[in-house]
C-alpha cells in the first residue's frame, strides 16, 4: 500500500525521530510513558504505528479509492466486504455494533431517513495512545482520529474531561 513509514511493534531506528511520545494524565499531572513499549501478544490488534498519511494509504485500500487496480493483488475488495459481515455483537448496548472479522460494524440510523448506515472500522489504546479510524463504504468517507494522552486508568464516574 505505500505505507513507508509505519510499522508493529518497536519503532525502527531510522523513524524514531518521527515517534510520538504518550502520556497518560493522572488528576491535573500529565506523566510520561515513553517513546516505545512492549505490545506483546496484542502485537497483531494494537501494535500498529502509523502516521495520518500512511493511514489514509490505508483508507483508500478499504475505500478502493485511488488504486490505479493495484489493490485487488493486495488483498480483493470482495474478501475485505466479507471481513465487514456483521458476526457477534460487542457488549456495547449503546451502539447497534457487531464485530466483523477484525472490524467493528456499527448500523446507525440516518437523522432524516431512519435508514440504516454502515461504518466499518476499529478503536483502541494501548499505553496513552488511543485511536479511532471508521469508514462509510457507500458515502466514500472516513473519520480518523489518535490521542498520546489517556485518563490514568479509572472508573469513568471518576473520570475528569480532558480539555
Amino acid at each position: 500500500l505505500g505505507m513507508s513509514n509505519s510499522y508493529f511493534d518497536h519503532t525502527p531506528y531510522y523513524l524514531l525521530k518521527n515517534r510520538s511520545n504518550n502520556y497518560v494524565r493522572d488528576e491535573n499531572v500529565i506523566l510520561e510513558q515513553g517513546l516505545d513499549f512492549d505490545t506483546g501478544e496484542t502485537v497483531g490488534n494494537g501494535g500498529l504505528n502509523a502516521p495520518f498519511s500512511d493511514m489514509i494509504k490505508l483508507l483508500n485500500f478499504w475505500l478502493s479509492v485511488n488504486d490505479n487496480g493495484n489493490y485487488q493483488d493486495i488483498l480483493s475488495h470482495d474478501t475485505l466486504e466479507k471481513m465487514w459481515k456483521p458476526g457477534f455483537p460487542t457488549s456495547d448496548d449503546t451502539v447497534s455494533e457487531r464485530m466483523g472479522m477484525g472490524f467493528f460494524v456499527i448500523d446507525h440510523p440516518e437523522a432524516k431517513s431512519g435508514k440504516l448506515r454502515r461504518f466499518i472500522g476499529h478503536t483502541g489504546g494501548q499505553k496513552g495512545f488511543v485511536s479511532f479510524v471508521y469508514v462509510d463504504p457507500k458515502g466514500g468517507s472516513a473519520a480518523l482520529f489518535t490521542s498520546n494522552t489517556n485518563v490514568m486508568n479509572r472508573p469513568r464516574s471518576e473520570q475528569k474531561r480532558l480539555v
